[in-house]
């Protein structure tokens, strides 16, 4: 069996171009990761009760574990959740924020 491998000579310029042009698309989408997460801030549990009027962040892991609300683990033992999702939830299951 036979493998075929194909080789493209690109001039130093446009090589130097591309891996210019690869480096400002890679900073540019670094830029707006962390915009979008600065717009949108990851709160903890307590924070996320507080945020939507509960008592303690029992509840806030409890409708997480139901599947009612998405978050991430912040570390081995805590959840972290999005604020925009936070108001989702709110509106979904038409929750007034005292």
């Amino acid at each position: 069996m036979s493998h075929l491998q194909f080789v493209v000579i690109v001039p130093a310029a446009e090589w130097a171009a591309w891996t210019a042009r690869i480096v400002q698309l890679e900073a540019r989408e670094v830029a707006a990761v962390a915009t979008a997460e600065a717009a949108d801030p990851l709160l903890t549990s307590s924070e996320a009760a507080a945020f939507l009027g509960l008592k303690d962040g029992r509840s806030v892991t409890k409708a997480k574990r139901a599947g009612r609300l998405s978050g991430v683990f912040i570390n081995e033992k805590e959840y972290g959740f999005r604020q925009s999702e936070l108001t989702r939830y709110l509106n979904r299951y038409k929750r007034r924020k005292p």
